[in-house]
């Protein structure tokens, strides 16, 4: 299962985008959207799919460390 990530959109260069989403940093294609530099963008296999607000960022970011903390109290395993 993939999971879309929320991240800001920190530069463009033509259709590529410099992201970040906490500590990472990486470069998205932005073939499907027409976000803008400060924007955020939910983000899957190195594509930006689509423009979120901030509201909405914050509201995925929370949940997605809600899972990573019930997965580190399970103590499970990582699968990649």
């Amino acid at each position: 299962m993939c999971i879309a990530i929320p991240a800001k959109i920190i530069a463009i260069d033509g259709m590529k985008a410099r992201v970040e989403s906490g500590l990472l940093s990486t470069e998205v294609l932005l073939a499907l959207s027409d976000a803008k530099v400060d924007q955020w963008v939910l983000v899957q296999s190195g594509i930006a799919l689509a423009a979120i607000d901030e509201n909405e960022a914050d509201e995925r970011l929370e949940i997605l460390q809600m899972l990573q903390d019930k997965k580190r109290e399970l103590n499970l395993p990582d699968h990649r």
